[in-house]
C-alpha cells in the first residue's frame, strides 16, 4: 500500500536559540525535585526507585513498569524551587532502556504550567536515547511538573526504564535578525527519495504564518523514504548568529500512526536529528543546535517521513521556525 500526502512546511534557524551551558552553572536534575512518583492511567503499574547508573557516574530513576495494551504508566516529579524562564531554557532528557525492541514503548517527556504543557517526544534504541529542547515557557507559564509518560506499542508491554533530565540556563547569541532565517532563502533544494517513493516541492504562501512555505506532496510506499534537502544557505547561518530552531508539522491523528518524521540537520562533522511530532495546529517546537557536533551547516533534510501501511493520509504541514 502506498502512503499520499500533501503537506506544507517552513524553517527558520533563529539567533534567540541557545549555546551550551556556561562555566560554573549547574543543571537542575530530576533528583533536586522535591516529590516524584508514579502515575498510572488504566490497569498499568509501576514501582519507582534510584538506581546508580555507572556510564553517567551518578543516581537515575528506575520504572519498572507492567502496561496493559491502551494504558499509559509514567511518572511524575515537582518542586524545583524557583524554576521557571528566568533559571533555565532548555532541557536535556535522557531515557534507557535494556530491550531488544524499543519500539514496544513510546516515551514523551511534558513539563507542564499553568497555562498549558510543552511534549517532547523521546526516539528510543537501545541503551541511552536523548533529546534536547529549547523551553517554551509562553506556552507553559508557571512551573507545576515534569512528567515522563510512557505508553505500550502493540499489545501489552513489562519492563524497565531509566530516566535522567536536566534543566539548564544558557547564554543567548545576539540576534541578527528578529525574524530569523528563513528555508526560502536556501540557494538550492530538491527531494530525495528510497525504495519506490516520489515527491515534489514548490514554494506557496501561506496566510496563516504570513510568510512562504514549501508545499510537499508526496507517495510513500510502505518502507520507503522521501524528503525535501535544502543546501546553499547564507554565510551568516553559523554558531555565532544562529544557534536554535523551531519545527511544526501540521497534521491530523491518523498521519501520526502512518508516518514517522524527522529533520536533520547535516555539517561537516555528523548530523543532528531531531524527531517531529504531528501536531494538529502549527505550534512548532523550539530545539537547540548542536554546532560542536554538526560542525558547519551543510544542509537541512526535512520532513523525512517513512511510508506506514495505510493509503490514507490527509493533508499536513511541517515547519521549522
Amino acid at each position: 500500500m502506498v502512503v499520499s500526502k500533501k503537506t506544507f512546511f517552513v524553517l527558520f534557524f533563529i539567533a534567540a536559540g541557545l549555546f551550551p551551558l556556561r562555566a560554573g552553572d549547574r543543571p537542575r536534575t530530576l533528583l533536586d525535585s522535591a516529590s516524584r512518583g508514579v502515575f498510572n492511567i488504566g490497569e498499568s503499574r509501576g514501582k519507582l526507585s534510584l538506581a546508580p547508573d555507572a556510564g553517567l557516574k551518578r543516581n537515575v530513576l528506575q520504572l519498572d513498569f507492567d502496561a496493559p495494551e491502551s494504558s499509559v504508566v509514567g511518572v511524575w516529579s515537582k518542586g524545583y524551587g524557583d524554576l521557571g524562564a528566568a533559571t533555565a531554557n532548555f532541557v536535556t532528557i535522557s531515557v534507557k532502556t535494556n530491550d531488544g525492541n524499543p519500539a514496544n514503548v513510546t516515551v514523551v517527556f511534558e513539563v507542564k504550567g499553568d497555562k498549558g504543557g510543552q511534549r517532547i517526544p523521546v526516539p528510543l534504541k537501545a541503551g541511552w536515547s536523548a533529546s534536547e529542547a529549547v523551553l517554551d515557557w509562553a506556552r507553559i507559564g508557571d512551573f507545576a511538573e515534569a512528567v515522563f509518560v510512557v505508553s505500550p506499542v502493540g499489545g501489552a508491554r513489562r519492563g524497565t526504564l531509566w530516566f535522567d533530565a536536566a534543566f539548564g540556563l544558557a547564554p543567548r547569541a545576539a540576534a541578527p535578525a528578529a525574524s530569523g532565517f528563513g528555508l526560502t532563502q536556501a540557494g538550492a533544494k530538491g527531494i530525495f527519495t528510497m525504495k519506490g517513493a516520489d515527491g515534489k516541492v514548490a514554494v506557496v504562501p501561506e496566510g496563516a504564518l504570513r510568510r512562504d512555505v514549501l508545499k510537499f506532496d508526496y507517495a510513500a510506499p510502505a518502507g520507503s523514504a522521501v524528503g525535501v534537502w535544502t543546501k546553499n544557505f547564507p554565510a551568516e547561518w553559523s554558531a555565532g548568529t544562529v544557534n536554535g530552531v523551531k519545527v511544526a508539522l501540521l497534521g491530523t491523528d491518523l498521519q501520526s500512526k502512518q508516518v514517522a518524521v524527522s529533520l536533520e540537520i547535516k555539517g561537516s562533522k555528523d548530523t543532528q536529528k531531531i524527531p517531529v511530532p504531528v501536531q494538529s495546529e502549527w505550534a512548532p517546537v523550539p530545539h537547540r543546535i548542536d554546532w560542536a557536533r554538526v560542525g558547519s551547516l551543510q544542509e537541512a533534510v526535512g520532513p523525512h517521513p517513512r511510508g506506514g501501511p495505510s493509503e490514507r493520509n490527509p493533508p499536513g504541514g511541517f515547519g521549522f521556525r
